[in-house]
């Protein structure tokens, strides 16, 4: 995602944790871990999407080793009106 430098520290006192980031012009380039097991985390993932929405259509890609935490995060958005999955690539274990 990119966002101003500030924002970082919201997504974390909201239960991400920030893997990398990077400055690009006058904005981070930040890659976050969403612990499932954090209900506060999934709540500000769902709220910031459907913040997004509300102002135009979003794009958002998630990677994770497990399909069942692709079912667990289908499930939590899927009461959100016109929620789609499109595009899964599943990658081998040796990727």
């Amino acid at each position: 995602m990119r966002c101003p430098y500030e924002k970082i520290a919201l997504y974390e006192s909201n239960g991400f944790i920030v893997s990398s980031y990077a400055r690009q012009g006058g904005y981070y380039r930040v890659i976050f871990a969403v612990p499932f097991s954090s209900p506060g985390a999934i709540r500000f993932l769902a709220c910031t999407i459907m913040e997004e929405l509300r102002v135009s259509s979003t794009t958002k890609v998630f990677y994770w080793g497990k399909e069942v935490m692709l079912e667990y995060l289908y499930n939590e958005f899927e009461h959100i009106e016109d929620w789609t999955s499109k595009n899964i690539k599943y990658r081998e274990e040796s990727e």
